[in-house]
């Protein structure tokens, strides 16, 4: 029988980030965008140091650690990586930096096609619940409500409530105390509910 390594989930990792920005303030930062580029091959120098955690969790907290936008945007050809200390160790290379504005540029797009099936299931869900009949729902559909759909929505009003959609499920799978989250989803989708009937207003008039 063939064993399943662990797959360490996003709270451990942020568990472990926590743990290296306390322990190691010049080289981790919590706010992305004070992140700089790490010295490659950093995990060697940690385990060295005797940092208490497993191989495969500091390996999957530097990976969650470097995968965010604001450390990805920090690898500029030229700029410098930092050890432990922070101090200057070795630079960024073209390849390296177009490596990573390759990643972003996916990611990117990843993020708006799901953001876009969101919002053709929020206004299903909001249908269901009897918010939307069912003449207006079907004025709302269109191709870039659907899981197909590659394009931005083009009308105004379906960009707010795209983004609207965006803030919620970005609110909901955030860092932070559950709690918080829960309170700012809520919030949120009071705001895609608001644009969702705006929408409709806009259709029927």
């Amino acid at each position: 029988m063939t064993m399943r390594a662990y797959r360490y989930n996003r709270e451990e990792s942020e568990a472990v980030i926590r743990m290296l920005t306390d322990r190691y303030p010049k080289c981790f930062f919590q706010n992305p965008k004070l992140r700089r580029p790490l010295k490659r091959n950093i995990q060697a120098d940690l385990e060295l140091a005797g940092f208490p955690a497993a191989h495969e969790l500091i390996t999957a907290a530097l990976d969650w650690y470097k995968s965010h936008f604001g450390y990805q945007y920090a690898l500029q050809a030229g700029a410098k990586r930092i050890d432990l200390e922070g101090n200057e160790v070795g630079t960024v290379t073209e390849s390296e930096q177009a490596g990573a504005q390759k990643e972003i540029q996916e990611r990117k797009k990843l993020l708006n096609e799901r953001n876009g099936l969101n919002a053709a299931k929020t206004l299903v869900a909001l249908h269901a619940a009897r918010r939307i009949p069912d003449d207006q729902l079907r004025k709302l559909e269109a191709p870039s409500m659907t899981p197909k759909a590659k394009a931005p929505p083009t009308l105004p009003e379906l960009i707010r409530l795209h983004e609207a959609v965006a803030a919620a499920d970005a609110a909901w799978t955030g860092p932070g105390d559950a709690n918080l989250r829960a309170a700012l989803t809520s919030a949120a989708l009071g705001i895609v509910i608001k644009e969702a009937q705006s929408v409709i207003n806009s259709l029927a008039s």
